[in-house]
């Protein structure tokens, strides 16, 4: 039983990712894939830091200092207080030069004016412009999946055709060998369709030889290898519903509007005074009884605690302006959002022309192909009977080739465009 779950095991690994692979997946891996994916989870912490950083603005500030000091000047007695002790028998020197300290503040913020709040609303709004830009970043993948993809599926198509041309004109050189050896038509005429059978094995190779390269392309934007065992599927015809733009960008412009109001916010907080409640005490020499440290010039405890108001009345010097600057700012960005939409416009204008466009010419693309064929194969009897020549075959042979091509590249165009234009305004 293990043996056999091993071996099961071991087939699954061995199997290909997918026998065939659509769009849709190529999309999700792409998305799974792409570098930038990992910005999300990087953004949420750095966001919540941030705010638990702002948060914290309210906590005790507590200081540790310790100092030494020599000083040119200290405190003293006037000389006639001093003369009046000495008459009494006490000498008074005045503090020492030389001083020592050694301290514990604590400050307790009561009202910052809101300053903390603004920053953890500035945090956030920064967080979220950040995790728009990298959703923007993203969607771009998506156009270029698509190039890759409908590229490949272009080739492939391409190299199929080959392959039908390729069968179709050695059935004519075994025609023609037969032709020869009964004197009916010249050697020439079979080495000419042998050159054109030469020139196909050619074109396949160029073919095969960029379907490779876009398949490499498409599989580093997958992180998976696609083989040539995998099939890409030709994806349906896509219907759109509406042509609103509900592109991320869109997203983008709001979050980045909405992140200069909350620095609009804080900009009101610098106008507001800041209360704190404060503790401080220390050991060290002198202390806050300077006539006592003159007597005894020992270290001592000392301490205060009060409430203290700090007002920076020159805020109000700046701040019409820099509130000017950041309207301004929102401005260039409702501007931005405006190109934007004007240029998307154009965009879905011109390729809903070119899918339009392939629509039509799909219409007459089968009627063609079925006419060539028919010229073809009448060219082919007429050869056979020695009454055109080789080169009227390989014309038409060509001609019946090119119909083919044509109508898969207009039906991969339409494709191209149609979800090209999905992808422009944003609708799933």
């Amino acid at each position: 039983m293990r043996r056999t779950i091993g071996l099961l095991y071991l087939f699954l690994l061995l199997t290909p990712m997918y026998a065939q692979i659509t769009l849709e997946q190529c999309q999700e891996l792409a998305q799974e894939n792409y570098p930038l994916i990992k910005q999300f989870g990087l953004i949420e912490k750095t966001t919540a830091y941030s705010v638990s950083n702002a948060r914290k603005m309210y906590y005790p500030q507590l200081v540790v200092s310790a100092q030494v000091t020599n000083q040119s000047e200290v405190s003293n007695l006037p000389p006639v207080m001093k003369a009046a002790y000495e008459q009494q028998g006490l000498t008074i020197e005045g503090l020492s030069k030389t001083q020592y300290k050694a301290a514990l503040s604590l400050n307790q913020p009561l009202f910052d004016g809101g300053v903390s709040h603004a920053e953890k609303q500035i945090a956030k709004a920064t967080g979220q412009v950040r995790t728009a830009g990298v959703v923007v970043d993203l969607y771009a993948v998506r156009k270029r999946v698509n190039e890759l993809f409908f590229g490949v599926l272009l080739l492939q198509k391409r190299a199929k055709q080959n392959k039908i041309t390729h069968h179709l004109l050695e059935r004519n050189v075994d025609l023609l060998k037969s032709r020869v050896k009964e004197g009916v038509l010249l050697q020439s005429d079979q080495d000419a369709l042998l050159v054109q059978l030469l020139l196909n094995e050619q074109q396949l190779v160029q073919i095969e030889s960029a379907e490779k390269a876009y398949r490499k392309m498409l599989s580093t934007f997958i992180g998976r290898e696609l083989l040539p065992t995998n099939q890409l599927v030709k994806p349906i015809l896509p219907t759109l519903t509406s042509l609103v733009v509900k592109r991320p960008e869109l997203d983008l412009f709001t979050l980045r509007a909405a992140a200069l109001d909350a620095q609009k916010k804080k900009l009101k907080t610098t106008l507001l005074p800041r209360i704190d409640a404060f503790a401080t005490g220390f050991y060290g020499y002198p202390g806050y009884d300077l006539f006592a440290n003159m007597l005894h010039k020992e270290l001592n405890f000392n301490f205060q605690v009060g409430v203290k108001l700090k007002w920076n009345i020159t805020s109000f010097y700046t701040h019409h302006n820099k509130l000017k600057i950041l309207k301004n700012e929102q401005a260039m960005i409702h501007n931005e959002r405006n190109q934007f939409l004007f240029s998307t416009s154009l965009q879905v204008t011109q390729q809903q022309a070119e899918a339009d466009k392939m629509k039509a010419l799909l219409q007459t693309d089968q009627q063609i192909i079925q006419l060539r064929t028919s010229i073809r194969k009448t060219a082919e009897q007429k050869l056979a009977n020695g009454v055109v020549m080789v080169h009227d075959l390989l014309r038409e042979v060509t001609a019946e080739e090119q119909a083919h091509l044509q109508q898969m590249e207009h039906e991969i165009s339409l494709l191209t465009y149609m979800y090209a234009l999905r992808n422009t305004v944003n609708e799933q």
